[in-house]
């Protein structure tokens, strides 16, 4: 389940498996979101500080990329019980220009949820939903 405009928002994206034969939730909501995101670096303030932090808004210009651009950013949950399988991928193909003049680069960080910092900005986030 998505909310409309999700590239343009932050909107949560429920597990398949989170919801049982009657559309309700097997378990708690904070328990059944596979993922947040898709604007995070536009609309919440203390995500937008670490893309654009020095130490990471470097990294690509380091690798030769010209003009790097944030085009999504979300957290990513892989939850016990309802956590699905990454299946493999290439985000380029969801991202498009016209004439064709981009190169997709995604940077991921582990982070752990007993040690995030923001995984309480996260709980702010549930409660509003």
């Amino acid at each position: 389940m998505t909310t409309s405009n999700s590239a343009e928002n932050i909107s949560f994206f429920y597990e398949d498996k989170a919801f049982g034969d009657h559309g309700c939730l097997k378990q708690p909501k904070e328990l059944s979101i596979e993922w947040l995101g898709m604007a995070l670096h536009e609309h919440d303030p203390v995500f937008k500080k670490f893309p654009f932090s020095d130490n990471i808004s470097s990294i690509l210009p380091s690798l030769g990329y010209k003009r790097p651009a944030i085009v999504q950013s979300r957290y990513i949950f892989k939850l016990l019980g309802v956590g699905s399988e990454a299946i493999p991928h290439q985000d380029n193909t969801y991202l498009h220009t016209e004439p064709p003049s981009c190169t997709g680069c995604g940077l991921h960080f582990k982070m752990q949820l007993s040690t995030m910092v923001a995984y309480g900005q996260f709980q702010d986030h549930i409660k509003m939903v």
